[in-house]
């Protein structure tokens, strides 16, 4: 039957290292390649094969593009300052900045997907909810903004925000009991706040900011031609279906939705 076995371990297997020096070093190198190939910071995945021998035991399971720091940074460039807020700002939360941006807007609190208020659930207004699976993401495509109780910064919200580019505060814990349904509120998502009122002048994200930067204007053929030749398959992980075209020009044989 499958259970958790407990193993206690001995002094020097408790302070060893699970890895060797020339495995981490390998692993380092792996990681570097990959950046410089694809010219933006990568998240990356690897797995090592206790029965096979050094170099042939280290695999790259998979890697893609870092959306946490490498989005924070740029956000950083044309963060607001903290002068630019008008008159007296009332912090009604805080939380995690999972989707940089700064949106104005009517709150609507909904617990439920299946609360009627899902169906009068305007474009522009501001998503404040416990958390979100696949079946929120019809409502977050028109929301201005998100805001969840809980999650992190690898969490179901954060990652489809990131994707859709709306500005993303998530772990803010009592968000649905502060925040009075219909209340106008502002989000900061760069600093993780929300304010009562509008109190941060909107920050327009320019056009070539949206653009998808993947392809970086080459050929598909071209493309298709740079890319390394492997054994196995390669699949995508997406989080909404709907922004694929961003991603066309990657050599994946398919695709999983979270």
């Amino acid at each position: 039957s499958k259970r958790n076995i407990e193993v206690e371990l001995n002094d020097n297997e408790a302070n060893s290292m699970n890895i060797s020096d020339e495995e981490a070093i390998e692993l380092a190198k792996l990681g570097l390649r990959i950046e410089e190939h694809y010219g933006k910071p990568m998240d990356i995945e690897w797995a090592i094969d206790a029965d096979l021998k050094f170099p042939d035991n280290v695999f790259i399971v998979q890697a893609r593009p870092e959306t946490f720091w490498s989005s924070k940074n740029k956000a950083s460039k044309k963060e607001v300052k903290e002068e630019e807020i008008k008159g007296p700002a009332k912090v009604l939360i805080r939380g995690l900045p999972a989707s940089p941006g700064i949106a104005y807007g009517k709150a609507k609190v909904i617990l439920d997907i299946k609360d009627p208020k899902v169906k009068e659930f305007q474009k522009g207004e501001i998503l404040v909810t416990k958390m979100t699976d696949p079946d929120w993401v019809p409502l977050m495509k028109i929301a201005g903004a998100i805001i969840t109780d809980e999650g992190g910064m690898t969490s179901h919200a954060a990652i489809v925000s990131r994707e859709l580019g709306i500005p993303a505060i998530v772990g803010s814990r009592d968000g649905t009991k502060l925040i009075k349904d219909e209340q106008m509120i502002t989000v900061d998502a760069i600093r993780g706040i929300v304010y009562e009122g509008k109190v941060l002048p909107s920050e327009e994200v320019s056009e070539e900011e949206k653009k998808p930067s993947v392809s970086q204007g080459l050929s598909r053929e071209v493309l298709l031609s740079l890319y390394p030749v492997t054994a196995t398959k390669i699949y995508m992980n997406l989080g909404e279906p709907d922004v694929i075209d961003k991603y066309l020009d990657l050599p994946f044989d398919g695709i999983g939705l979270m």
